[in-house]
């Protein structure tokens, strides 16, 4: 393995030819410090351990999926919403509609 220029790449030699196989990602960890309960650590890290990655990864992934924003195109919707998009187009409703119709609904 070989880092150049941030680049992470793997160098490897068959028959005599050359092989470079460059990630062209750059990954710069940063140290995060938490606190957590002494139970839902150990509990994680279990967790992490019969998946074979590790609570930081676990928490990484974590962090990712909920600071992304979520952009989905309409074929990437699930079958029922996507029917479902767009058909309120052009309706105006409120909070005061939505509570009245809570209000109805739970009578």
């Amino acid at each position: 393995l070989d880092i150049a220029d941030g680049t992470l790449a793997y160098s490897a030699f068959a028959s005599g030819l050359g092989l470079r196989i460059a990630f062209p990602w750059r990954y710069v960890l940063q140290k995060l410090t938490l606190s957590v309960n002494a139970a839902i650590v150990s509990r994680a890290k279990s967790f992490a351990q019969k998946r074979g990655t590790s609570v930081s990864r676990l928490v990484e992934r974590y962090l990712d999926a909920v600071s992304s924003p979520a952009e989905l195109s309409g074929e990437q919707l699930p079958p029922v919403t996507r029917r479902l998009l767009g058909v309120l187009r052009g309706q105006k409703f409120d909070r005061a509609d939505y509570r009245a119709h809570l209000e109805q609904k739970h009578r």
